[in-house]
């Protein structure tokens, strides 16, 4: 059932169906140093090296 740890992770504001968040088109005033001016991240795959077991599963 579960046999690896692993998630997806994903950045800044969702984007879809809405355009993808710009500084320089936001009526936001605010300082943003340091954040990029684009926010159209894409996904990051993130998965654990370790083995699981989950109490209660027996492997098939």
């Amino acid at each position: 059932m579960f046999s690896k740890l692993r998630f997806r992770a994903w950045g800044g504001p969702t984007y879809d169906p809405l355009p993808v968040f710009d500084w320089a088109t936001t009526t936001v005033k605010a300082n943003h140093y340091g954040q990029p001016q684009v926010w159209n991240f894409t996904y990051v795959d993130l998965e654990w090296e370790t083995k699981t077991k989950v109490l209660g599963f027996e492997d098939e």
